[in-house]
């Protein structure tokens, strides 16, 4: 059963992370759709503000999904304005 993981940048900071959250969100869509455990559209990344959902395939990925994006938001210097947690249903 598909999950979602929401992406939450620090709203303060939003508007003037805006292009760096951006190229985030397109390097993450690169590395899930490689990974083959989670997506994110296109759609969503090219509007993105303060937050993102991710649909993670099934939950025995959930971890591993969770992991590739604190790497890509590293890769881009956001780890220190992100939160990543799982969206109840």
């Amino acid at each position: 059963m598909p999950r979602n993981l929401l992406i939450a940048f620090d709203a303060a900071r939003a508007h003037e992370l805006g292009s760096q959250i951006w190229h985030f969100g397109e390097d993450l869509y690169r590395t899930l759709e490689k990974s083959g455990f989670a997506s994110v559209s296109l759609e969503e990344v090219d509007a993105v503000r303060d937050r993102l959902v991710v649909t993670v395939r099934s939950k025995q990925h959930v971890r591993r999904t969770i992991a590739l994006i604190g790497e890509v938001l590293d890769r881009h210097f956001l780890a220190s304005f992100a939160v990543v947690g799982e969206v109840e249903d």
